[in-house]
């Protein structure tokens, strides 16, 4: 099984400052590619990626892969030392984003 999050401060749409977000949808993606919300992490502001201590264990750093609309690339660098993949995407519904991300996945693997 696969954890996806998505950066959302509205928890509909996939907003953008992946490192000032203090809200994520955390989705599973199982082997059938069934898609399901498991959690939602509603943050207080100092637990912002931005503000966090960049040496402790931040709850984001469980997920496989974070979706994001925006992000730089020490961003991206700082969280694939905890081992998650940051993917940017112009898509503003996480089950559609999510959806591209696995299918192009899946055609990179062939």
């Amino acid at each position: 099984m696969m954890l996806i999050g998505v950066t959302s401060q509205n928890f509909k749409t996939i907003t953008k400052h992946a490192a000032k977000t203090r809200r994520f949808i955390i989705y599973s993606v199982d082997a059938n590619e069934q898609i399901e919300e498991t959690k939602r992490l509603d943050l207080p502001i100092e637990e912002s990626l931005k503000e966090y201590d960049r040496k402790a264990i931040h709850p984001i750093y469980a997920v496989d892969v974070l979706l994001t609309g925006s992000c730089g690339d020490k961003f991206k660098k700082r969280l694939k030392r905890f081992d998650v993949d940051v993917v940017e995407t112009d898509e503003a519904d996480p089950l559609h984003a999510i959806k591209a991300y696995r299918a192009d996945m899946a055609s990179q693997t062939h």
